[in-house]
């Protein structure tokens, strides 16, 4: 197993992405996995690497996020901002045939758009944390994410960068930082934050434009289209792990299955995290 890293040109910009193989074939479908916001596929690589041990894993960063070049204008949709990804993905599976998609948060809703715009090349979707209801906080939140007026000669930008990584642990909206808003989850490791918060300032002037349009996602009227088998998952300490049931109820045919551990992926042990992804492995393969 080796990960490597590349750019796929798209008309736009370049997208970035990682991907690994298994050391020797075993016949499964490709899996494409996509980050939440504002980050890059960096922070998603427990499971990435796990995953990676059976079947070949490719995780782009979404356009304008991580090492990902930036998008042409500052207001995207969400079918947008997917269709960027599949653009990037397509010329790298074309000739591996179905694959699956694993999405988590905003990689969520990119992994429902791209199934509902190419069922033709998606066999399975895992949904880890889709952002399903509407919530009345949404447009203050979208108000604090363009991060563009931080960047000074004090450094502020980098600050802001690490505060914004781990306050989105510690509080749920995170730019409300009350007792009421305060979560469970614990920080994630040192050498996590450190990653994402380097993969969050390549970023900086433009991951808001994804995360912009995750929040904008009309899920009620888009994911009643995603026909492909699906997987409905979070951890019980997610965020969005009770908008699991409005989400089953828009994707009727959903198979509905919490994370085996309480614990985030991000901090979770190594058991914890195998533990996760053989359950999905198994979704998967079954």
């Amino acid at each position: 197993m080796t990960m490597r890293r590349g750019f796929v040109d798209i008309d736009e910009t370049q997208i970035h992405y990682r991907i690994s193989r298994p050391a020797k074939p075993t016949g499964k479908r490709p899996l494409v996995l996509f980050h939440g916001s504002p980050a890059s596929s960096i922070t998603i690589l427990p499971v990435i690497d796990r995953f990676a041990k059976t079947r070949t894993v490719i995780a782009p960063d979404t356009i304008g996020q991580g090492q990902s070049g930036a998008p042409a204008k500052d207001d995207l949709s969400m079918t947008e901002v997917a269709e960027y990804a599949w653009r990037a993905i397509d010329p790298l599976t074309k000739d591996l045939g179905p694959v699956d998609l694993y999405g988590y948060h905003t990689g969520a809703a990119i992994a429902a758009e791209i199934a509902i715009a190419h069922p033709d090349r998606v066999k399975k979707v895992i949904l880890d944390g889709v952002k399903a209801e509407p919530v009345a906080w949404a447009k203050d939140y979208v108000a604090s994410l363009d991060k563009r007026k931080s960047i000074d000669q004090e450094g502020t930008q980098f600050f802001k960068a690490f505060n914004d990584q781990r306050n989105v642990f510690l509080f749920w909206p995170p730019h409300q930082k009350s007792a009421a808003n305060a979560r469970r989850t614990g920080l994630p490791s040192a050498d996590y934050l450190h990653d994402a918060v380097v993969d969050g300032l390549a970023g900086l002037r433009t991951s808001h434009i994804a995360y912009k349009a995750a929040f904008s996602y009309a899920a009620d009227k888009r994911l009643p289209l995603l026909k492909a088998p699906t997987l409905l998952t979070a951890s019980k300490l997610d965020m969005l792990y009770a908008e699991m049931p409005y989400a089953s109820k828009l994707i009727p045919h959903a198979a509905v299955k919490p994370h085996p551990h309480e614990t985030l992926a991000t901090t979770g042990t190594k058991e914890e995290v195998d533990d996760l992804v053989k359950m999905m492995s198994d979704w998967l393969d079954s």
